[in-house]
């Protein structure tokens, strides 16, 4: 059994995290007697000649010795990263391409660990939607890589900057003002090395609003159908036996397009390593480092369940696979546009104009406008939430029961759902998110756009909204009940 290290030092591991970056490895050739891949000039020339804006590492080591468990650094430093066995990411952000990354993963809020003991159940519980998935972007011309994780999938292609495509996800876009500011600016010590131009931030918040889509289309095919796991905007608590559900994870859209990385491909896995109390330490121990591998590559290759298995805990076989693909990410600009024409014409699209339309009070009135909303008015179990948003505003379910309570009866605007949320965020309640970096007017604005635009568009059919369903979802983060005074003479359902 090899080592992470030595599983790193394979020629083909490294060219095929180098193409997932966009490097040009038409001349590379790993030296013969490189003992370190950190003095490889050839590594680092290929690795300069990348179109990702960054690389990111992540693992135990960088936790004991810098206290935190990553670190962003420039791409010549891939060879590091690789001589030290941490995870490695690369940015969502690239100088030629704009990328579309869905993240599909299960989860359960009981028994955090099936992923890690049970994987064959896991991808079981994930394979009707990884066929379904599959099969719409396929109606668009569109074949994904599709890259196994830790516990889901990433599907992800992209599209050139310099098409019409890209015009085009720049046109249905929106940048908050909070943002573009920040987008504008190169802050003091920041690592960036250009400034991101509305036309990016643009097209990157429309590359948001079509995977929302794309969400949309899923939930639809699945209607009627009761042998599926639920599936979820964000980690919502859900009520069944092992509060188990599928993520269809856009958090990344909800934060600046500077700062969202994802995994390589055969990049190692080794977060219950860093942080085995999430899955118990026993299982911590015994559960091996294991591989994001690629298992559908158009044109190439299609993996069956079967043989991610064989592969994903195994360096010597994945390291031999990884000499039999590429891994450079597939464009599809006329296929983008397409979809983006399709859009256009959604009730989707007219719920997200009329959105990125409405103004938010402006922060010198939030004393007289959203610090004046009467707690009383609404249920205990979201007043708590507004009066205690430390860490209960950043749970997905909290900020979804609030959209619905606030945008049904009450009849606010989702703008200035947002707003209200957003008056929170950028008040110093101990947040340990810096929101000033990630933005906190976007992080608002994106939740509540999210689970809003299922109301309006009604996927969201509401039917765990009701008081009983709520205190099944159990406990939240803060340790409170969902429910935080049952009997309490309101009624959930009511708000709908």
């Amino acid at each position: 059994m090899i080592s992470p290290y030595e599983y790193y030092k394979s020629e083909n591991v490294i060219k095929r995290m180098l193409e997932y970056c966009g490097a040009d490895i038409s001349e590379f050739e790993l030296e013969q007697d490189c003992d370190r891949l950190v003095n490889s000039k050839k590594l680092k020339i290929a690795s300069e000649s990348m179109s990702t804006e960054y690389l990111v590492g992540w693992g135990k080591k960088l936790l004991e010795e810098r206290g935190r468990e990553f670190e962003s650094v420039r791409n010549y430093s891939l060879g590091w990263l690789l001589d030290n066995s941490f995870d490695v990411f690369r940015s969502v952000w690239d100088s030629k391409s704009m990328l579309f990354v869905i993240d599909v993963e299960y989860y359960s809020k009981k028994y955090p660990q099936i992923p890690y003991i049970d994987q064959e159940y896991t991808f079981k519980c994930i394979e009707p939607y990884f066929m379904i998935i599959k099969d719409i972007l396929q109606e668009y011309g569109i074949l994904p890589m599709i890259i196994a994780t830790g516990q889901g999938y990433h599907f992800v292609f992209q599209v050139n900057t310099d098409s019409e495509a890209f015009d085009a996800l720049s046109r249905i876009g929106h940048v908050e003002d909070t943002l573009l500011g920040k987008y504008s600016h190169l802050p003091e010590g920041s690592r960036r090395e250009r400034m991101v131009s509305e036309k990016e931030g643009c097209a990157y918040d429309g590359v948001g609003k079509l995977l929302e889509y794309i969400y949309h289309k899923v939930v639809q095919s699945i209607h009627g159908r009761d042998d599926l796991l639920p599936l979820m905007v964000g980690d919502i608590s859900v009520g069944n036996e092992k509060m188990e559900a599928i993520s269809f994870d856009l958090s990344g859209y909800a934060n600046p397009i500077f700062m969202r990385d994802i995994r390589l491909p055969f990049s190692t896995h080794q977060k219950h390593k860093v942080h085995p109390y999430k899955i118990g330490h026993e299982n911590a121990k015994l559960i091996p480092i294991q591989i994001a591998v690629p298992r559908y590559v158009p044109g190439q290759v299609e993996l069956s369940l079967k043989e991610i298995f064989e592969l994903r805990r195994h360096y010597a076989k994945t390291a031999e696979f990884a000499g039999k693909i590429s891994c450079r990410i597939p464009v599809y600009n006329e296929e983008v546009q397409t979809m983006v024409n399709e859009y256009l014409s959604s009730k989707l699209y007219e719920f997200h104009k009329d959105f990125d339309m409405t103004h938010q009070e402006p922060y010198s009135s939030w004393e007289y406008t959203y610090d004046k909303f009467d707690l009383s008015q609404i249920p205990p179990c979201v007043a708590h939430v507004l009066a205690n948003p430390n860490p209960t505003l950043l749970q997905p379910t909290q900020i979804q029961t609030l959209v619905r309570v606030l945008a049904g009866k009450q009849w606010w605007h989702p703008k200035h759902i947002a707003g209200l949320i957003r008056s929170k965020y950028e008040r110093n309640y101990g947040w340990e998110v810096d929101f000033f970096k990630y933005d906190a007017n976007t992080w608002a604005c994106s939740w509540v756009r999210i689970y809003a635009g299922m109301m309006a568009v009604g996927t969201d059919d509401l039917c765990d909204f009701n008081c009983i369903s709520h205190q099944e979802k159990g406990i939240s983060w803060a340790g409170k009940p969902y429910c935080v005074k049952p009997n309490c003479g309101y009624s959930l359902g009511s708000y709908r």
